[in-house]
């Protein structure tokens, strides 16, 4: 398996491309076609069997030789497969021959065909003794014993077989006991060293050489303490005269005390910030800034960049000549918490959460003061700074930090919020988060005493369920004034603007109101439009797993697209990496991780509000996690971290594009390569229906 094109030629041929659901699929296969290579990579013949076999039958492409593979789709009775070893002359079928009953086939070998790594994506699959038989995008086909397939093998033998495969062929999936598994988890189970080495290959032999003499360094061991390795040996591959195979990286891992997997993963994750370090171009003097990057660790070139950057008071310029965008989501830099700022028109503004920290007030500190942004560029209304709406996903200290001030200084048309405000102990709050208590308090009071709109700077709207709105102080509360999951707002601050602006609310569930503070958070998507341009971010505050699982399972696909994801609690791994009842550990939980990726839109970043990703964790650390980002970094165009940019990331409409601005470092992921693939692949979801009940 390899990253690279599997296929010298591609052909689709006669009516097979018929078995594609669309105008955009057949375009797809066209290309693919016309992509051909010289090289020594096999060709592909995808045909209907009964135009391979039938009376008349193709003339097959002049480029057919010896090494040609098949995929055949089955539309003739299962007698006449033996006919077509014979009319294509395969002397050994078993190996360049693939038939399959299921027309979708075809449309999984085009999405797999424009992955990075064709080799990801599922064609076909099916039982065999005791084994699962996975047929590849690169036409390989994968002998898995299912004795070594996690929760697969708990299974009976008649569950086994009963399984789907993804519309896009990213995983399988045992509905009886809703398992999902992708080839990388499967061939994680069953052979680890072979995912080792498509790992290593992904990455320059430049940037493997950097990151194994840091590592090494960083623990203070010679070229001649890695057993197993020549000091020779050693050095060839710290000077990028050799390449790393997984054998030497299995040694060097020993070495290092740690597994395969926590070897790659620290080498991925030091190799990614070298990529971000060295595309940092806002310093002037390029020359001090070798000097300062080379031969130095990761996280000390962070730190010294970040210094050269507050030496040169580029932070202060930088918020001098910051703008806020016409149309577009402003992701501002506050460490661990989350400070979104969503411009609708210039007069329309929706800020999402608040982490103000006074640190920042001083220029010299990379996170930027909020409140002191938003005062000098949002709208002025009777000569004071006007925000339309100000939304609280939840009251932890780092979603209000700084309410009581943002209160004192601006005009808040509409407050937005869910019913857990009012569970919460005043002793259990911060003080900002007893401000904006206190200030949704008196909202509420005064819509019931208006029975209805009470008017700007009193408005208010809560969004989910809650038992308390049914008690006494909320029994005239005016029913347009809540939005339950599962429904769209297209009003702020009693404007209507369903031609700029429409929210999708995805939580909170009514069930999930007594559980912990973050499983309450304000889920949603928020879309801008410019005329028939969409551009979609979404916000899932700090929920975990069960939760983002569950918004998932019951959503329609439009309702979960986005271009902006915002990485849920500052990139925790508690989004992907969960502990089932009865599991010893927490595992990947592949399959959401994939949805995620389904769900994407053209242009897409991934942003994570929080301190800079570090290359690895302890046990227990808190957020941000690197194993989350590394997964992160598998379905988006880029991951960007707001504490490692200069400025704000921004996402805006321009010259009706999606165009992505204010940024300083970019590390763009393997999944660009997949960008026509993506968007429409997400199978169909079954109805659902949100109620009180």
């Amino acid at each position: 398996m390899s990253d690279a094109k599997p296929f010298s030629h591609i052909a689709f041929c006669g009516t097979v491309m018929d078995c594609l659901p669309d105008a955009e699929f057949r375009s797809l296969a066209s290309q693919l076609s016309a992509g051909t290579h010289t090289g020594p990579e096999p060709s592909l013949v995808v045909a209907l069997a009964s135009e391979l076999v039938g009376r008349d039958p193709l003339t097959l492409p002049s480029w057919v030789d010896t090494d040609t593979r098949y995929l055949v789709v089955l539309d003739v009775p299962e007698q006449a497969i033996l006919r077509l070893a014979s009319t294509l002359r395969l002397h050994k079928p078993d190996q360049r021959l693939h038939v399959c009953r299921d027309p979708s086939v075809v449309k999984r070998l085009v999405i797999a065909l424009k992955r990075p790594a064709p080799w990801e994506g599922i064609l076909d699959a099916y039982v065999l003794e005791d084994c699962l038989v996975v047929a590849l995008g690169d036409m390989s086909a994968r002998q898995f014993p299912i004795g070594r397939l996690p929760k697969v093998k708990r299974f009976e033998p008649a569950v086994v077989k009963r399984f789907e495969i993804d519309s896009a062929g990213s995983y399988l999936h045992w509905p009886d006991g809703d398992v999902h598994m992708g080839p990388s988890q499967m061939l994680q189970a069953v052979d680890p060293a072979y995912l080792a080495d498509v790992e290593i290959r992904r990455y320059e032999m430049e940037n493997v050489s950097q990151a194994l003499l840091d590592m090494r360094r960083d623990r203070k061991l010679k070229q001649t303490e890695i057993p197993g390795l020549s000091e020779r040996h050693v050095r060839r591959l710290e000077k990028e005269e050799m390449r790393l195979t997984v054998e030497a990286a299995n040694k060097f891992a020993s070495a290092l005390e740690l597994t395969l997997p926590e070897f790659l993963e620290e080498l991925s994750g030091r190799i990614t910030n070298l990529q971000r370090t060295v595309r940092w171009n806002h310093i002037t003097d390029r020359s001090t800034v070798a000097s300062v990057l080379w031969r130095k660790p990761p996280l000390a070139v962070l730190d010294d960049t970040r210094r050269l950057v507050s030496q040169h008071h580029f932070r202060g310029e930088s918020r001098m000549s910051f703008k806020l965008p016409t149309c577009g989501f402003v992701f501002w830099p506050v460490e661990n918490g989350d400070s979104t700022t969503v411009v609708i028109d210039s007069d329309t503004h929706l800020q999402v959460d608040l982490n103000h920290l006074d640190k920042a007030e001083d220029d010299d500190d990379p996170a930027w003061p909020v409140i002191d942004e938003l005062v000098d560029r949002l709208p002025k209304v009777n000569d004071r700074p006007y925000l339309s709406a100000f939304a609280l996903t939840h009251p932890d200290q780092d979603h209000c930090r700084g309410f009581e001030r943002l209160l004192e200084e601006v005009d808040i048309g509409e407050l937005w919020f869910t019913p857990r405000v009012f569970h919460e102990y005043t002793k259990d709050l911060c003080d900002d988060a007893k401000a904006f208590k206190k200030e949704a308090e008196r909202r509420v009071e005064k819509a019931i005493e208006a029975k209805g709109d009470p008017g700007a700077g009193d408005r208010v709207r809560i969004f989910g369920y809650s038992d308390i709105l049914e008690e006494d102080d909320f029994e005239d509360f005016p029913e347009d004034r809540l939005t339950v999951p599962g429904n769209e707002l297209t009003t702020i601050d009693e404007e209507d603007m369903s031609d700029d602006f429409r929210v999708f609310v995805h939580a909170p569930f009514k069930d999930d109101d007594a559980g912990e503070r973050n499983d309450t958070s304000l889920g949603m998507q928020l879309t801008l439009y410019d005329g028939t341009e969409t551009l979609q971010a979404l916000l899932l505050g700090d929920l975990s797993y069960p939760i983002v699982k569950r918004i998932f399972d019951v959503s329609d696909a439009g309702d979960l697209a986005w271009n902006v994801l915002l990485a849920p609690h500052h990139c925790s791994k508690a989004v992907m990496y969960w502990k089932d009842e009865g599991d010893d550990e927490e595992e990947l939980k592949q399959h959401i991780v994939d949805e995620m990726d389904e769900a994407s839109s053209t242009p897409n970043r991934v942003v994570s509000s929080s301190k800079t990703v570090p290359s690895s964790n302890n046990a227990g650390d808190n957020p941000p996690h690197a194993k989350a980002k590394k997964r992160y970094e598998t379905i988006t165009d880029s991951f960007l971290c707001t504490m490692d940019q200069d400025e704000p990331i921004v996402a805006q409409f321009k010259d009706k594009n999606i165009t992505f601005a204010g940024v300083a470092a970019v590390a763009m992921s393997a999944s660009q390569a997949a960008d026509d693939a993506r968007g429409s692949y997400r199978p169909p979801q079954s109805a659902h229906t949100y109620g009180r009940s």
